[in-house]
């Protein structure tokens, strides 16, 4: 991942649990800051993504705050940009991180990007981590449309199938579960996804 790191100038290489796991080892997250803050020594112009990067890292480790206050402050600073409350929204259902304070941003991004899919799909998330299992039905319906289990292919759309299915059954609906097997056979990583929040059928 360091090579990665410098030969990609930014991107980090790993996906969200090996992440983790990395840095559950004091010397793994050493190694991987250290190549960032040498990515923003010898870039410049690579600071902010090192600077955003390092606080992906240390949010895996158990500490999210830098990377919801880079992601709250971007919503702050650029008022014009719609789209970037949904980052808000994500990084709080995503990861379960400080869901309580995530329904601005999420009712931000619906509203501002005219009820995008991906927008209804990151606010059902939170709705189900919250509890709020009516309205994270309704808005994982909107998501999917009328759109059949069999043709889904974007990862949204196996997330909204999925966060129907638990929607419905935590509603006492047993047919959800034919929503979480479709969304299962169509990507079976997205039970951990949710998982990750905490959210579980």
């Amino acid at each position: 991942m360091t090579a990665n790191i410098k030969r990609e100038k930014g991107l980090c290489g790993l996906p969200w649990r090996a992440l983790k796991r990395v840095v559950a080892e004091p010397a793994g997250r050493q190694q991987i800051d250290a190549a960032y803050d040498a990515l923003a020594s010898e870039h410049p112009e690579r600071s902010g993504s090192a600077a955003t990067q390092k606080a992906y890292v240390a949010a895996a480790a158990g500490h999210p705050e830098a990377m919801l206050s880079i992601a709250d402050a971007n919503v702050r600073n650029h008022p014009e940009d719609k789209s970037l409350a949904n980052m808000s929204c994500f990084a709080r259902g995503r990861y379960g991180f400080d869901v309580e304070n995530a329904m601005p941003y999420c009712n931000a991004a619906v509203d501002g990007t005219g009820r995008q899919g991906w927008t209804l799909v990151n606010r059902g998330r939170v709705e189900l981590a919250l509890g709020l299992y009516k309205e994270a039905l309704a808005d994982f319906n909107e998501a999917l449309g009328n759109r059949e289990m069999r043709d889904m292919q974007h990862k949204m759309l196996v997330d909204a199938a999925y966060g129907r299915g638990i929607a419905r059954l935590k509603l006492g609906d047993a047919g959800g579960a034919a929503d979480t097997r479709a969304a299962i056979a169509a990507r079976s990583s997205v039970v951990l996804d949710f998982e990750d929040a905490g959210i579980r059928p």
